[in-house]
């Protein structure tokens, strides 16, 4: 009953012109975890929980909290930090060099941030509320571009 009615909530969403963010949903598959894979009508791919797609903070239109801010914290003489959300202390993505991540904190707009790999140069948009990965790999320059961009 509880699958029924969560699938007819959705497909109510889907046909709704007022849940801009839900109509933008291309596909999705449920993951066996309970959380959902979706591509976005621009092609962009997102994991989410139901309660996004309930509350409509899929494919682009999520609100971050307005006091969210980030800064670097790490090991000055290795040369290793992390983007951190002040809020509550959480590290996001993995361990960069502090010009890198003073760019990504100067860059980081409505909740999204560049990820990755620097040896590799492998970013990736990250939605600092999940941290969840949107979209495919990129450039350093490419993620950061996007980022100001508000892509």
């Amino acid at each position: 009953m509880r699958i029924i009615l969560f699938n007819f909530i959705v497909l109510s969403l889907l046909v709704s012109n007022a849940h801009a963010g839900v109509s933008d949903i291309k596909s999705m598959r449920k993951q066996s975890n309970g959380k959902f894979d979706v591509v976005c009508t621009n092609n962009a791919t997102e994991t989410v929980s139901a309660e996004s797609i309930l509350k409509n903070e899929v494919c682009g239109n999520r609100v971050p909290a307005s006091n969210e801010s980030f800064i670097c914290t790490g090991n000055e003489s290795r040369n290793e930090f992390f983007i951190t959300r002040v809020s509550d202390r959480k590290r996001i993505g993995r361990k960069t060099s502090f010009e890198k991540c003073q760019k990504i904190v100067s860059a980081t707009k409505k909740g999204l941030v560049c990820t990755g790999n620097e040896q590799r140069d492998e970013f990736f948009i990250t939605d600092t509320s999940n941290e969840q990965r949107i979209g495919r790999k990129m450039s350093f320059e490419k993620c950061l571009k996007s980022i100001s961009a508000g892509q």
